[in-house]
């Protein structure tokens, strides 16, 4: 059987956590890390902040290099915003993180 891909998911609001949950679902993917700037979502679990009716063990993290470090992630699902000049920042440290595939 093959490895799973390691996903690393930014932004975990209304449609990140609809993201989340499809995810959760599909076989071969494995969430592995999640970030969202609210400071009311960082560090809780992030079923419970996605709604996914269990734990996870993942913790959602305040920031990339928090969320991140450590953990494998080998593609990410970005979900904060839909204007580029808002997001670009975003998106690069991203790529700086080797995840923009």
């Amino acid at each position: 059987m093959k490895e799973p891909i390691r996903v690393a998911l930014f932004g975990v609001g209304e449609i990140g956590g609809h993201i989340a949950r499809f995810l959760l679902r599909k076989p071969g993917i494995e969430v592995v890390a999640a970030v969202d700037q609210d400071p009311a979502k960082a560090g809780r679990d992030l079923g419970e902040v996605v709604g996914a009716g269990r734990r996870l063990g993942v913790a959602v993290a305040p920031d990339v290099e928090t969320g991140l470090h450590g953990r494998g992630a080998q593609v990410a699902v970005h979900a904060t915003g839909s204007y580029f000049r808002q997001v670009f920042p975003q998106l690069r440290s991203l790529v700086e993180h080797d995840l923009a595939r």
